[in-house]
């Protein structure tokens, strides 16, 4: 019988889990996204393009 429930328990704690993450998502992702992809991708791109522009200069 514990088994029974317990099994079904992890189920739904992970489905309303999945339904509020799916919410904030859309947000964290976002921002998750945003920062770790313009964070990386801009970091290096706009400091050697700075870099050299103030090199140039």
């Amino acid at each position: 019988a514990p088994d029974q429930p317990a099994a079904p328990d992890p189920a739904p704690i992970l489905a309303p889990s999945a339904v509020p993450l799916a919410v904030p998502a859309p947000g964290a992702v976002v921002d998750a996204a945003a920062v770790t992809d313009p964070a990386p991708a801009f970091a290096p791109p706009p400091a050697s393009e700075p870099s050299a522009s103030r090199a140039d200069v």
